[in-house]
């Protein structure tokens, strides 16, 4: 039954209804954990659309692309309702729960894409730096390789041809020697910087992970707050109901009475 409302050429009508449980959803799924325009976050809107589609009581048909679109109806209606309350000397208009849910939602994307850019471009300077110390070890390899073969040539210049043959092995000899302690020594020292960016990779994941909980904690918090207001409030409408009709039960006793004073008294 969801595959048949989700691919039926009729477009959907969105109620207030339909928006309270979207934005519900989209507090429960946080497409916002995810990097912006990463293939995670659209199996996060996925996931919202395959949800609401399930459900019998509002009918949804609706897509990754088509609950996309109606998030960022719903922000662009939420930003210019805040603008022109500010332009209307501050005066706030009562918030419904799609306010409440929508102002929450666009606040926790705007923090994790910003922590998500954050720590992308750490991970770019840290990447260009260890590229830089490996082209710095490189050039310095080459220097070294350089110096050494004009020493060489200047001993076989001084010396004679007998003597040049034999001093030629042994500077080979010295050359390949020194050669092999710096490719050694360069090797030591990239194992040391893989070490470094292993044990930093693994830093980064694990305050990635945790900032993650940390931020489903507060939004689960909060998400609790918004629906125990809406909670209490609804209390406190029926215990207003209730007080009205014991008045009401009172106000027709009170009648009853007097008519049946009237009544006994003819």
């Amino acid at each position: 039954m969801s595959s048949e409302r989700t691919t039926s050429s009729v477009p959907m009508k969105w109620t207030e209804l339909h928006d309270e449980i979207f934005v519900r959803e989209i507090l429960l799924i946080q497409p916002w954990s995810s990097k912006k325009a990463s293939p995670e976050r659209g199996e996060a809107w996925m996931k919202i659309a395959t949800s609401l589609n399930s459900l019998e009581t509002p009918t949804f048909r609706v897509t990754q692309r088509s609950v996309r679109d109606r998030y960022a109806v719903l922000e662009k209606k939420h930003k210019k309702k805040i603008r022109d309350e500010n332009l209307a000397s501050g005066i706030s208009c009562q918030e419904n729960e799609v306010d409440l849910g929508i102002d929450e939602i666009i606040t926790l994307f705007h923090e994790a894409d910003m922590e998500h850019e954050r720590a992308s471009k750490e991970k770019k300077r840290k990447l260009e730096e260890e590229a830089s110390q490996a082209a710095e070890m490189r050039q310095q390899s080459l220097e070294s390789f350089g110096e050494t073969r004009k020493r060489s040539e200047f001993t076989d210049s001084e010396v004679k041809t007998a003597k040049r043959k034999r001093s030629s092995g042994s500077d080979m000899v010295l050359y390949l020697r020194e050669k092999s302690e710096r490719e050694a020594e360069l090797k030591k020292k990239e194992l040391e910087i893989m070490q470094q960016q292993t044990d930093k990779d693994y830093e980064l994941k694990e305050n990635d992970i945790k900032l993650r909980k940390e931020a489903m904690e507060v939004a689960q918090n909060q998400n609790n707050s918004v629906l125990n207001q809406l909670i209490e409030l609804q209390r406190t409408q029926q215990q207003q109901f209730m007080q009205l009709m014991r008045h009401q039960q009172e106000q027709s006793s009170c009648m009853m009475a007097l008519l049946n004073k009237l009544t006994s008294g003819k």
